[in-house]
C-alpha cells in the first residue's frame, strides 16, 4: 500500500513532516486522499526518500507555475512573458522558495519547469507527483514494453535509411492492427526510443554493416612514424573523382571510348610523404605498377621495404612468386600460378620485388587502414580532383544530375568544353606532384623549427640510385607484353598502333613494352626481347564527319610504306615479280579521286617512302637511288610515269637484290 493512501486531509500534514516537507503545508495544496490513488504505486515505494523530497519540490513549483500563468493570462500577458516572470520571481525567492530550497540547484530553466508540467500531464494524474521522480521513466514506462517490440523498434530505428519515427509509428500500428492488437505506446515513447537507440554508436553501427563497425567500434591501431626516409615505400591506386575525354576511341567496353574516371598509382615515401613515384591510366594493372616502380626507383633509389594491398596489380606471380609457392606446398593438385611459381624459383627467378633487393608485406585483407596512404587520398588528392569542373563526387549521392541522367557520348557533346583531355590532365598531374613535393609541412620541422617540404626532407639522407642498364635488365626486358598482329595493327587498352613491319607480320605475336605516359607511341620488340629501334605509332581514328578524309590519306600512305616494308623484307622470286610489284605501288600512287579536295594532296613518292625505312637495309637505298636517278632524267614528266625500258635497266639488279 502506498504510504500516503487512505490519509485524512489533517493528517496529511503530519505525514509530510515526517518525509522532510512540512513546510510545503503552508502553501495550501489541496490534495485530498483520493488524489493519491497512483496506478504506479511500487514506484514511489521503492523510490528513496530523497527523490520522493525532490518530487514534492517540483510538484509544488509546478502548480504554483500553473496557477501563475493562468493568472497573468487573464491581466493580458504573453505566454512568454508570464513564464520569464515566474522564474525572475523563482530565482528572487519571492514564491516557493522552500521548494526551490530543496531541489539544490543554483539556478532553474523555463524550459525545465514546462518538461516537469508535461511529465505530470502525460503521467494522467496532476495532483500527484509520483510521475515526476527522477526514476520514474525507467523504473515505471520502459518495462511495461515488451522485449520483443523494443527489438523490433531498435532494427528499425538503426535501418540505413534513417526512418522518420512518425513513419516507424504508422508501420507498427498497422502491423498491430493485423494481429487484432494495439499499439502499447504512443507516439511520444516511440520517438524517445528511437532517439535513444540512434544515440547509441554501438547499435547504429549494427544496422550500417560490417564497414560502419570498422570505423566507428572498433579499436583503431595507431602508428608511430619512426621511419627514416627511402626506407618504407606504400602504394595504392585511386579512381579519380573526376571524368577526362577518352583517348582510348577502340576499347571494348562502349562508355570509355568518350568519358573516363582515370586510375592514378601513387608511390609514398611513408617517413616524408614524397610521391616518389606515379602514372595515371585507364586500370590498376601490374604494368602501371612496375612502370611506376621503376620510376621511383630511377629518381630515388631502391627501397628497403614496399607495403601494398593484396590486389592483382601488386599481388601476383609475376612480381611475388614466393607467396604462390608458399600456398603449393603439401597440394597435390596446383594452380597454373603456383605451376609458374614453383619453376620460377627452382630457377632462380624470385620475382621482381626481390630481384630488386626490396622486402615485400603484404596488407591484411579487408583491413586499408594498415597502410598510411589511404588518408592521403582525401587529404592529398581530393583538393587536386576538385579543381576540374568536372568532378563527379566522392559518391553517387553527390554526384550533379547532369551525370546521372546521360550517357556519356551526350555529356562530351553537350559539356565538351567541362572535361579536360588526357593529355590535360597528365600535365596537371605533374604540376601538382611538383607542388606537393615542394610544399614545406607542420609535420616535416628541424631542430630550429624550420619546416621542410617532403622534398626536402627525403634528400636529407644519401640514396643509391641504380644505373639504368641494371633497372631497365631487372624491370623492363623480362616483362614482356605479347599481342597479335590483325589487319597490320595492334591494339592496346582501346588504342590502334602501326608499325610498317606489321604488314609482314599478320597472324603472328609481337612484344610491347607499354608507357602510361606515352600514349602517341609504343616500343616493340621480338618474342626474345630485342627491342625494335622504331617505336610503332597510334592511329588516329577517322570520325564520321570533318576528319574522314584526312584518315583516309593517313591510312592510305600507312598502307603503301607497309607493302615497300614488306617488298623490302620479302624473298621475291624473280626479276618479273619484282617488276609487277613496283607498278602495282606505282599505280597506287594515283590520287584517290578527281575531286578539288584532293588536288591539294601531297602523295608520298617512292623516294619519301623508300627513305622512310632505308637507314635499315643498304639494298633499298640503292633502289631509292636508282628511282631517284629516273626522276631526275625525267623532270617534265609525271613521276608515277616511270618508263619500262628504264625499269628493265633495273631489273637485273633487283633480282640479284631477292633472289632469283
Amino acid at each position: 500500500m502506498n504510504e500516503f493512501q487512505g490519509l485524512e486531509n489533517a493528517e496529511l500534514s503530519d505525514r509530510m513532516n515526517e518525509v522532510g516537507m512540512a513546510d510545503m503545508s503552508a502553501c495550501n495544496l489541496n490534495v485530498s486522499a483520493d488524489t493519491m490513488q497512483d496506478p504506479s504505486q511500487t514506484a514511489w515505494e521503492v523510490a528513496r526518500q530523497e527523490d520522493r523530497v525532490r518530487a514534492w519540490a517540483k510538484f509544488e513549483i509546478v502548480k504554483t507555475f500553473i496557477s501563475y500563468r493562468m493568472e497573468y493570462s487573464a491581466k493580458g500577458f504573453k505566454y512568454s512573458e508570464s513564464g520569464e516572470s515566474f522564474v525572475r520571481k523563482l530565482h528572487n525567492g519571492e514564491i516557493c522558495i522552500e521548494a526551490y530550497n530543496q531541489l539544490k540547484v543554483s539556478k532553474l530553466a523555463l524550459p525545465t519547469i514546462i518538461t516537469w508540467e508535461r511529465m505530470l500531464r502525460v503521467g494522467g494524474d496532476l495532483d500527484s507527483p509520483y510521475s515526476l521522480l527522477e526514476s520514474y521513466r525507467h523504473c515505471g514506462r520502459k518495462s511495461r514494453i515488451d522485449a520483443s517490440l523494443r527489438s523490433w523498434i531498435m532494427e528499425l530505428a538503426i535501418d540505413q535509411r534513417d526512418l522518420d519515427p512518425n513513419w516507424i509509428y504508422l508501420f507498427l500500428v498497422d502491423q498491430y492492427e493485423m494481429m487484432d492488437k494495439q499499439l502499447p505506446i504512443s507516439p511520444r515513447t516511440l520517438q524517445l526510443l528511437v532517439r535513444d537507440f540512434r544515440k547509441n554508436v554501438f547499435t547504429k553501427s549494427l544496422g550500417k554493416g560490417s564497414k560502419e563497425i570498422k570505423n566507428k567500434v572498433k579499436l583503431h591501431n595507431v602508428r608511430i612514424n619512426d621511419l627514416m626516409p627511402g626506407e618504407l615505400y606504400e602504394s595504392d591506386g585511386h579512381h579519380a573523382n573526376f571524368f577526362v575525354k577518352s583517348p582510348f576511341y577502340c576499347h571494348r567496353s562502349y562508355g570509355k571510348r568518350y568519358l573516363v574516371r582515370p586510375v592514378i598509382i601513387f608511390w609514398i615515401d611513408v617517413a616524408t610523404g614524397t610521391i616518389v613515384g606515379y602514372r595515371a591510366c585507364l586500370t590498376e594493372n601490374k604494368g602501371a605498377v612496375k612502370n611506376s616502380l621503376m620510376d621511383a626507383i630511377s629518381r630515388f633509389g631502391t627501397p628497403q621495404k614496399i607495403r601494398v594491398d593484396n590486389g592483382g596489380a601488386y599481388k601476383n606471380v609475376d612480381y611475388a612468386p614466393w607467396v604462390f609457392y608458399s600456398e603449393a606446398i603439401g597440394k597435390r593438385r596446383l594452380t597454373t600460378d603456383e605451376k609458374i611459381a614453383k619453376r620460377m624459383l627452382e630457377s632462380g627467378d624470385k620475382g621482381l620485388y626481390m630481384n630488386l633487393g626490396i622486402e615485400c608485406h603484404f596488407t591484411i585483407p579487408g583491413n586499408p587502414e594498415s597502410k598510411s596512404i589511404e588518408p592521403f587520398w582525401k587529404y592529398g588528392i581530393s583538393a587536386f580532383e576538385k579543381s576540374f569542373l568536372s568532378w563527379c563526387g566522392n559518391n553517387p549521392e553527390s554526384r550533379p544530375e547532369m551525370y546521372k541522367n546521360m550517357d556519356s557520348k551526350t555529356l562530351v557533346r553537350k559539356f565538351g568544353e567541362k572535361f579536360p583531355t588526357w593529355d590535360e590532365f597528365t600535365e596537371k598531374l605533374d604540376r601538382y606532384v611538383e607542388y606537393w613535393n615542394n610544399k614545406p609541412r607542420a609535420s616535416l620541422v628541424t631542430i630550429e623549427g624550420e619546416q621542410l617540404s617532403p622534398l626536402q626532407a627525403y634528400t636529407q639522407v644519401e640514396h643509391v640510385i641504380p644505373h639504368k642498364t641494371e633497372l631497365l635488365g631487372k624491370m623492363l626486358y623480362p616483362y614482356i607484353e605479347m599481342r597479335t598482329v590483325q589487319r597490320s595493327m595492334i591494339e592496346k587498352n582501346g588504342v590502334l598502333y602501326w608499325h610498317p613491319s606489321f604488314a609482314s607480320m599478320i597472324g603472328q605475336k609481337v612484344g610491347i613494352y607499354y608507357d602510361e605516359k606515352n600514349l602517341n607511341e609504343i616500343t616493340i620488340c621480338n618474342e626474345k626481347g630485342q627491342i625494335h629501334p622504331e617505336r610503332a605509332i597510334a592511329i588516329d581514328p577517322g570520325l564520321q564527319s570533318g576528319d574522314d578524309l584526312t584518315a583516309l590519306i593517313e591510312n592510305n600512305r600507312r598502307a603503301k610504306i607497309g607493302k615497300l616494308y614488306y617488298l623490302a623484307l620479302s624473298d621475291v622470286a624473280g626479276a618479273m615479280k619484282t617488276e609487277k610489284m613496283l607498278k602495282l605501288l606505282s599505280k597506287e600512287l594515283l590520287p584517290l579521286s578527281n575531286t578539288k579536295e584532293a588536288e591539294d594532296i601531297k602523295y608520298l613518292s617512292f623516294e619519301e617512302a623508300l627513305d622512310a625505312i632505308g637507314g635499315e637495309y643498304e639494298e633499298i637505298d640503292e633502289i631509292s637511288d636508282g628511282i631517284l636517278a629516273i626522276e631526275k632524267d625525267m623532270p617534265n614528266k609525271d613521276k608515277t610515269e616511270i618508263n619500262q625500258e628504264l625499269i628493265d635497266d633495273l631489273k637485273d639488279e633487283i633480282a640479284g637484290l631477292f633472289g632469283e
